[in-house]
């Protein structure tokens, strides 16, 4: 923390600054515990699961991808309204 920023705070201030940060630090060590608990199992695991069982929210291979041709004609269509709203 910055000193001006310090000597700005009150007692109270600064004393909820210190729990956020040691709430944010007891969030990390969780989540490293999280992390070598899964490195440890996944270690012994005979078949590895596949990654998505994992994620939250997994990537949709399902979902139509933007090509290169889409993006120009776009594009296009943008410069195409901008020169004709400066030229209004």
């Amino acid at each position: 923390m910055a000193p001006d920023i310090f000597w700005g705070l009150t007692p109270w201030q600064f004393k909820i600054c210190l729990e956020a940060h040691q709430d944010k630090v007891q969030e990390d060590r969780d989540h490293s515990a999280y992390l070598m608990w899964h490195g440890a199992m996944l270690g012994r695991a005979e078949t590895l699961p596949p990654l998505k069982d994992y994620l939250i929210n997994p990537i949709d291979e399902t979902e139509p991808k933007i090509d290169e041709i889409s993006i120009k004609a776009r594009l296009m269509e943008y410069n195409k309204r901008v020169k004709n709203d400066d030229s209004s």
